[in-house]
């Protein structure tokens, strides 16, 4: 099924009901970084989720700009350590001119947070680095025509090239191969789950009759968004951990524990808000990590039926989920196209 031919379909079933004051612009804003830099597409490609493509090959296929050897990558010297009774003060959403969310100036109080708050106390804390580092995104079909993922070339390499310099130094038996692709296909299965979240707010559109993911999956999303609450790019940065693990161990031969430790040391304990709870996470038994999945699909699922029938629905025990063995299951799947983009 083409792209184009998802979109259209969905905008002529729901047209742009529960879209009104979310982002227009989504298609220009997020073809640019942080600092307004534009960006082209490089390149689209095509390949088996089997290993066999070479991120660091395909960077050193590349000629880059003299300049982009010489910008500061280096981690802001003013962040600090920040304790999680700390983090969860900030506003939401985040306001940033580079976010799917920065269009949509409505306050409105976090979603569910009295559960959301019940949720983090499940998880043991500690103390790690507050910073962004933004090098990918998904773009959903519910918003756009040339939807899928996006990644930032420029971005991963110099991410994968800082990676390299601190692992091989513990690591020596690593190769430089291995950690290129290590921080490009955990990247690559994080947008993936975003993809996963906007297929199961359409199989609820399928039920319902009705959109989801717009005004319901959406303003969840951007209504916890830039603090710990947002769940969805924990379980993306958990889920894209797991998946790289899987990859890692038939292509290197590495054990996916391992590999998992390695993500966790180098990419998530100094991640930004939302996105650094999946360290610990992935620090819990797989039946744990599973459960508090399901919860969270639970509570997605339960606010949304709530803002469209006005009424809290029954509570299903998360246990329950697991005979729903496909509500996460992609339309994306084992042959892909994935945009890159280059800075001009």
């Amino acid at each position: 099924m083409k792209n184009e031919f998802v979109y259209l379909e969905w905008k002529e079933l729901f047209g742009d009901k529960g879209l009104s004051n979310f982002d227009r612009d989504y298609e220009e804003q997020r073809i640019r970084d942080e600092n307004e830099r534009l960006y082209r597409i490089n390149d689209l490609l095509e390949f088996q989720m089997d290993g066999s493509f070479s991120f660091l090959k395909y960077v050193n296929s590349i000629e880059w700009l003299k300049y982009e050897d010489e910008i500061d990558f280096s981690i802001n010297p003013n962040n600090r350590d920040v304790p999680i009774e700390n983090r969860m003060k900030g506003n939401s959403p985040y306001e940033g001119k580079n976010r799917n969310c920065s269009n949509w100036n409505k306050r409105f109080p976090i979603p569910k947070k009295s559960e959301l708050q019940e949720f983090l106390k499940k998880i043991d804390f500690e103390k790690r680095l507050d910073y962004n580092d933004f090098i990918a995104f998904y773009k959903p079909f519910h918003l756009n025509q040339n939807w899928g993922i996006y990644l930032y070339v420029d971005k991963i390499r110099n991410l994968a090239k800082r990676k390299w310099t601190d692992i091989k130094t513990h690591y020596p038996q690593l190769s430089e191969d291995y950690v290129y692709d290590l921080v490009y296909y955990k990247t690559y299965f994080h947008e993936i789950y975003h993809h996963k979240i906007e297929m199961l707010a359409t199989k609820l559109e399928f039920s319902f009759r009705a959109p989801v993911y717009g005004d319901k999956f959406y303003k969840f999303y951007c209504g916890t968004w830039g603090t710990d609450f947002c769940l969805e790019e924990a379980f993306a940065n958990v889920d894209g951990a797991k998946r790289c693990a899987e990859l890692m161990e038939k292509k290197y031969g590495h054990k996916e524990s391992f590999t998992i430790d390695i993500i966790q040391k180098y990419l998530l304990r100094h991640a930004s808000k939302g996105y650094r709870v999946a360290y610990e996470i992935l620090s819990l038994p797989k039946a744990e990590i599973s459960r508090l999945e399901n919860e969270f699909v639970e509570m997605l699922i339960s606010y949304s039926y709530e803002e469209l029938h006005g009424n809290r629905p029954m509570d299903i025990h998360a246990e329950l989920y697991e005979m729903f063995t496909y509500k996460l299951d992609p339309k994306i799947n084992f042959k892909n196209k994935v945009t890159f983009l280059m800075p001009y």
